[in-house]
């Protein structure tokens, strides 16, 4: 997995040992925040947290100023999905067994509904609206309440990634197809 920061200077990327911040102004690494079996990464809004999601260990959040760890999450199985909310003040993952969602900076659960093999995961622009992959289904739930929205069947294989438009009108499926929903 890849993410650019909010500010576009950082580039995080993953690999069977850590996690890598590398420079875009110059190519250089930055920083390696040492965590096996990293798969998803994600930036905070603002720019000032970096949260990855691994494999076998849960879930690690760093402060980008000084690379402190901030925070561990392990109440959550293998990370299939992992997204800040555009406020930046939640921090959703899915696994194999749901969704989780916390509260960002207190850590605390705000919610977690099961869903078996949940994977990628979108947050809507304006944040009231959460879009999960599931095999060859998205299913879109309402935000806080995680109430069911809608359900689009747009695969023929696993659902790959979900992209929203910046105004949130349009929502874009990827498997081995692109499909846009409105």
């Amino acid at each position: 997995d890849l993410a650019f920061s909010p500010d576009e200077t950082l580039l995080a990327s993953v690999d069977e040992a850590a996690v890598r911040l590398w420079s875009l102004a110059d190519s250089t690494l930055y920083r390696v925040f040492p965590f096996p079996e990293a798969r998803h990464v994600a930036f905070s809004p603002d720019g000032t947290l970096l949260a990855a999601g691994s494999f076998l260990s849960g879930i690690r959040v760093w402060r980008l100023v000084d690379g402190e760890l901030v925070r561990t999450l392990t109440d959550v199985g293998a990370v299939e999905g992992l997204g800040f909310s555009p406020t930046g003040t939640s921090l959703a993952a899915t696994d194999g067994h749901g969704l989780h969602l916390w509260g960002v900076p207190g850590w605390g659960s705000l919610a977690e509904s099961p869903g078996a093999l949940l994977g990628t995961i979108e947050f809507s622009p304006a944040g009231d609206l959460l879009a999960l992959g599931s095999y060859t289904t998205v299913h879109l739930v309402t935000l806080p309440a995680l109430a069911p929205a809608g359900t689009l069947s747009p695969a023929s294989y696993v659902v790959s990634d979900i992209v929203f438009t910046p105004d949130g009108r349009l929502l874009t499926t990827g498997d081995f197809n692109t499909q846009v929903w409105n």
